[in-house]
C-alpha cells in the first residue's frame, strides 16, 4: 500500500515538475538566503544544440551544514527536470516558486558529504541571447544563471568546476576557467571542456558558443609591448585569450591593453588573479546587458564605444565585482566605490555619463563613475580619507560578498565614524559640460569706389557676449598685409580700408577654438584662394564658397581648370560638388560624374559623384550606375548616398521595383530601414510595412529590427496587423524589442491588450520590461 502511494505521488510530482511556475518574478537576489548546505564542486556535461537548447547532466558535491535537512533547494526556472539522484539513489522532487526542491528523506547528518546528480533540459528565454551572426551567449544580470543551469543562484554560493560542452562541430565555446580539452566526437559534434580550480560563484558563470575566432592570446604572442608581458611566459601562468565574431578585427593593441590592465591591477591590489585564465569575447551588440564581466570572462561590445576603455572597466570588475561582489544589485555602492577608487588610481578614463534603464544600471559604469568623481574632487573628504584607510585590508581578504553595511562596519571599526544608512555619503550627479561652438556668418561687401570692405558678423546660433579678435590677412598683387578687427553680440560690422589691387581677404579667429565662421566673400576672392593657397583646407573652403556663384559664366571653366591640376582628394571632391551644383543635371555632365565612380578615384571623390548624380532624374544610365553602386560598394557612406540619389532620380513605381530587389541583398542590409522609409515617403506605405515585417525576425541585427519597427509603428494603424505581430514581439528574445513593441498596445482590441498584459506581467523576467508593462 505504501509503495502504491509512493508511486502515485512520484508520478504526480514528475508531472508537476513540467509545469512552469507563473508567479511574479523577483528581479534581485535574496538577502541572507537559506543555505543549509555548501557546494564544493560541480561536474557538468552540457549539450548545446545548434538551436541553442540545452541538455544537462550535473553532479554537485555537497557538504551539509545542518543535520535537519529534508530537501535541497536549487533555483531552476522554466526547466524540465528528468531525474534527481542523491548518492546514486533516485529522489523525488517538485517545483515551487521557480525552485527545484529535491527531497532528501532526512537521512543525513551535519557535515555529511553527498553528491547530487540532476539531469534536465530546457530552451532558455531570459538572459540567453543569439546575435545576428548566430553566437549564443548568456547574461550576467541577476538570477539569469538559473535559467540555463539548476543551481543555488546566489552570490554567497561558490565552488570549483569542470564543465564539458558538447556542441555543433565547427563552433567555438568560451566559458569560465581554462580550456582543458577539445575533441571531435563525430562529424556533427565536438566537445570542449573548461576547468576552474579556483572557486567561482554561479552568478558569474557564463558561456558563449558560435563562430568565434581566437584572434589574439598571450599564449602564442611573443611581441607584446608591455612591462607585464613576463607574467604570461610559462604554460602554467594564467593566460589571456581574445575571441571575436569578426575575424578581421585588429586585436594586437587590445591584447596589450589587457596585459597592461591585468598587470596594474595585480600589482596595485596585491591580490593574485582570482580565477583561471581570462577570456575576452567581442560581440557587435550588447543586447541591453549592463554587467560585462564574470569570473574570468569579459564581454566587449562594438556598439558601446571604445573597446580599450570597456576592457579596463571590465577587468577591474573581474577583481572588484566578481571576486569581491555585492549580494544585492539594489545595494551596489560598496563594490562600485572600490571600483571608482581603483579606476582613478590606475587608469585615465572618462566618466560614464549615460545611465541605462533602472534597476540594472548599477554596473553599467555610471555609478562607479560617480564614485570616481567623488574621490577625484574630494566631495566627501572625511569619508574619503576613512575609506582609503580600509581599502587595502578589505581587498586583501579572500573572495567575499561585500554590502554597504560591511564597508561601513569596517570603517567604523577603524575610525569610529558611522557611515551606515542615514550617514551614507551622498554622491553628486554627473553633469557633462556641453561644449557648443558659436557660429557666425561673416559677409564681406566690397566697395571698389570707396576702396573698402565692410565685414558684417551675424550670429547664427547663440551670440558671444565678449569681444572676439579676428586676424585679417589681405593679399594684393605685390604683398600681404596683416590687421586685426573685433566683433561681439548678435551683429557687428567693421569697415576695412583696402588696396585697389586686393585679391583676397582671409579671416582667422584668434585665441579661441569654439567659434566657427561661415565666410561669404566676392567671387574673385574665392578664385584667388582656390588657385593660390597652399593650404588644402582653404582651397576646399574656396571650392565650397564658389557654389554660391552658379550664375557666373566663368565659374564652370574655372572649376574644370582647377580639377585638372588638383591633387588633394578632399579639395577635388568639393570641386566636383560645386561643379554638380552649377551644372544641375546639364546634358553631357552625367557621363563626367559617372566616370568619377571609378575605383581609381578616392572614396571622397566617388561620394561627391554619387551625390551629384541626384540631379539626373529619369536618366537610365544614371539609374543603372547608382543601382550598381548600392549593390557593389563596401563603403557604407557611399552606399547610403547612392540610395538617396536613386530616390531622387526615379518615380515611385521604379523605386519600388528597385527596393524589392535591393533589400534582398546582404550587402545592403544596414540600409534596409532607409530604403523602406523612402518607399513609405513616396506613398507606398503598405508595401513598406509588408517588407519591414520580414526584418523584424530575430535573426537580424537589433539596429535593423528597431528601425523597421519604428517604421511600422508610424505607418501601420491596423488592429489585425498588430495583433498578429505582437504575439511574437512581446515574447521576443531581445528585451529592447519587447519594450519597444509596447508602443503598439493602443492599436489592438481591449480584450487582446488585457490578456497579453496579464500574461506578460506574469511571465516577464526582465525588470525593465516588467516596469514598462506596469505602466499600462
Amino acid at each position: 500500500m505504501i509503495k502504491q502511494i509512493t508511486l502515485v505521488l512520484f508520478s504526480f510530482i514528475s508531472i508537476f515538475a513540467l509545469i512552469p511556475d507563473l508567479s511574479a518574478q523577483n528581479w534581485d537576489y535574496e538577502s541572507y538566503p537559506h543555505l543549509p548546505f555548501e557546494i564544493s564542486h560541480l561536474d557538468a556535461e552540457l549539450n548545446i544544440s545548434d538551436t541553442g537548447s540545452i541538455e544537462g547532466d550535473l553532479l554537485y558535491m555537497i557538504q551539509l551544514k545542518d543535520g535537519d535537512i529534508d530537501s535541497l533547494v536549487f533555483d531552476a526556472r522554466d526547466m524540465e527536470i528528468l531525474s534527481t539522484v542523491i548518492n546514486d539513489e533516485s529522489k523525488e522532487f517538485y517545483f515551487e516558486n521557480n525552485q527545484l526542491i529535491v527531497l532528501t528523506d532526512g537521512d543525513f547528518n551535519r557535515g555529511d558529504e553527498i553528491s547530487l546528480r540532476i539531469q534536465y533540459r530546457n530552451n532558455p528565454v531570459f538572459g540567453y541571447f543569439q546575435t545576428a551572426k548566430g553566437t549564443y551567449f548568456t547574461s550576467l544580470l541577476p538570477l539569469t544563471t538559473s535559467h540555463w543551469l539548476p543551481v543555488p543562484d546566489h552570490p554567497r554560493v561558490q565552488f570549483t568546476s569542470e564543465i564539458i560542452f558538447t556542441h555543433p562541430a565547427g563552433k567555438t565555446v568560451v566559458s569560465n576557467g581554462r580550456r582543458a580539452t577539445m575533441e571531435i566526437e563525430s562529424v556533427s559534434e565536438e566537445t570542449t571542456s573548461f576547468t576552474s580550480n579556483k572557486t567561482v560563484s554561479p552568478v558569474d558563470l557564463s558561456f558563449a558558443m558560435g563562430d568565434l575566432e581566437l584572434i589574439s592570446s598571450t599564449q602564442n604572442s611573443n611581441d607584446i609591448q608591455s612591462e607585464y608581458s613576463s607574467m604570461f611566459e610559462r604554460r602554467s601562468d594564467h593566460q589571456i585569450h581574445i575571441y571575436s565574431e569578426n575575424s578581421d578585427f585588429e586585436s594586437d593593441q587590445l591584447l596589450e591593453t589587457a596585459v597592461d590592465a591585468y598587470g596594474k591591477l595585480y600589482e596595485h591590489l596585491n591580490v593574485g588573479y582570482p580565477f583561471r585564465d581570462l577570456s575576452i569575447v567581442i560581440l557587435e551588440d550588447d543586447f541591453w546587458e549592463t554587467k560585462s564581466y564574470g569570473a574570468g570572462i569579459i564581454y566587449l561590445y562594438l556598439n558601446r564605444g571604445d573597446l580599450e576603455t570597456q576592457l579596463q572597466r571590465a577587468l577591474t570588475g573581474v577583481w572588484l565585482g566578481a571576486h569581491q561582489r555585492t549580494e544585492l544589485w539594489s545595494d551596489p555602492d560598496a563594490i562600485t566605490a572600490f571600483q571608482g577608487w581603483t579606476l582613478n588610481t590606475l587608469f585615465d578614463l572618462d566618466y560614464v555619463y549615460e545611465q541605462t534603464e533602472a534597476p540594472y544600471h548599477v554596473f553599467d559604469g555610471s555609478l562607479s563613475s560617480k564614485w570616481q568623481s567623488n574621490f577625484a574632487e574630494n566631495q566627501n573628504d572625511k569619508f574619503n580619507s576613512h575609506f582609503e584607510r580600509v581599502y587595502n585590508s578589505l581587498i586583501s581578504e579572500s573572495s567575499q560578498v561585500m554590502n554597504w553595511y560591511d564597508l561601513a562596519k569596517a570603517i567604523y571599526k577603524d575610525s569610529g565614524f558611522p557611515y551606515f544608512d542615514t550617514d551614507k555619503p551622498v554622491l553628486a550627479e554627473l553633469t557633462k559640460e556641453e561644449v557648443s561652438d558659436y557660429q557666425y556668418r561673416a559677409e564681406m561687401k566690397w566697395d571698389e569706389e570707396q576702396q573698402n570692405i565692410t565685414v558684417t558678423f551675424n550670429a547664427i546660433s547663440e551670440p558671444v557676449n565678449e569681444l572676439v579678435t579676428v586676424q585679417v590677412d589681405e593679399y594684393t598683387l605685390l604683398d600681404e598685409k596683416e590687421n586685426e578687427i573685433t566683433f561681439t553680440g548678435d551683429s557687428d560690422s567693421t569697415v576695412l580700408n583696402v588696396s585697389t589691387n586686393t585679391e583676397n581677404i582671409m579671416l582667422t579667429i584668434l585665441g579661441r577654438d569654439d567659434i566657427r565662421l561661415e565666410v561669404q566673400k566676392p567671387f574673385e576672392f574665392w578664385i584667388h584662394q582656390l588657385r593660390n593657397s597652399d593650404d588644402p583646407d582653404r582651397r576646399e573652403a574656396a571650392a565650397e564658397g564658389l557654389a554660391n556663384y552658379s550664375d557666373n559664366p566663368d565659374l564652370q571653366l574655372a572649376l574644370q581648370d582647377q580639377m585638372r591640376n588638383e591633387e588633394n582628394s578632399d579639395v577635388y571632391a568639393e570641386l566636383l560638388r560645386t561643379f554638380s551644383a552649377v551644372t544641375t543635371g546639364a546634358t553631357g555632365t552625367d557621363q563626367m560624374l559617372i566616370d568619377h565612380l571609378s575605383s581609381r578615384y578616392s572614396n571622397e571623390v566617388r561620394l561627391a559623384a554619387v551625390e551629384g548624380l541626384a540631379n539626373f532624374r529619369g536618366n537610365d544610365s544614371v539609374i543603372s550606375q547608382l543601382r550598381s553602386v548600392v549593390s557593389q560598394t563596401d563603403n557604407s557612406e557611399i552606399r547610403t548616398a547612392a540610395i538617396l540619389s536613386l530616390n531622387e532620380v526615379v518615380d515611385v513605381d521604379r523605386f519600388k521595383i528597385l527596393a524589392e530587389d535591393l533589400i534582398t541583398q546582404e550587402s545592403v542590409l544596414q540600409d534596409v530601414p532607409l530604403l523602406l522609409n523612402l518607399l513609405s515617403e513616396k506613398g507606398e506605405t503598405e508595401a513598406a510595412v509588408q517588407y519591414a515585417d520580414t526584418f523584424l525576425a530575430d535573426g537580424f541585427p537589433y539596429s535593423i529590427r528597431s528601425e523597421v519597427l519604428d517604421l511600422i509603428l508610424q505607418a501601420d494603424q491596423s488592429r489585425e496587423g498588430w495583433e498578429n505581430r505582437l504575439t511574437r514581439l512581446l515574447e521576443d528574445r531581445d528585451p529592447r524589442i519587447r519594450i519597444q513593441a509596447l508602443n503598439a498596445l493602443d492599436r489592438v482590441s481591449d480584450t487582446f491588450r488585457s490578456e497579453w498584459l496579464d500574461r506578460r506581467k506574469t511571465e516577464e523576467y526582465d525588470e525593465r520590461v516588467r516596469r514598462a508593462l506596469n505602466q499600462f
